[in-house]
């Protein structure tokens, strides 16, 4: 029985190599059936495997939206949201500093501060 499983093994690369994915193809149709009388499954049901897509989008300042996304079937899974600086300006570092003479005194402060809602979407994959 050994030997035979040993010839079996030695002799399937060798059949592989010169048949090519023809017989890769009857091999695996040839395992299937093996366990599906193996484990007694009927074999007119159909294995039905859905995958499904996930996306995270973010939003900043209301700048897009994502209807888009809702229009093309994709589904809200999870969101959160949190202040984010929308744009800066230039501000002298202290009141008495000479812009000219010191460069380090000027320092880049939020001017708008908005929110950015970030959006965990979920799809089903089309076949």
């Amino acid at each position: 029985m050994i030997k035979n499983k040993l010839k079996l093994v030695l002799l399937l690369p060798v059949i592989f190599l010169l048949s090519g994915c023809q017989f890769k193809d009857s091999f695996k149709e040839f395992i299937d059936k093996y366990k599906k009388s193996q484990t007694g499954e009927d074999a007119s049901k159909e294995v039905v495997i859905k995958e499904t897509e996930t996306l995270e989008v973010s939003i900043s300042c209301n700048q897009n939206t994502i209807k888009d996304y809702l229009n093309e079937g994709w589904t809200i899974v999870d969101s959160s949201s949190f202040e984010v600086a929308c744009s800066w300006k230039t501000e002298k570092a202290t009141k008495d500093c000479n812009e000219k003479l010191d460069k380090s005194c000027k320092i880049k402060v939020p001017d708008k501060i908005g929110v950015q809602t970030r959006y965990l979407l979920e799809r089903e994959t089309k076949d």
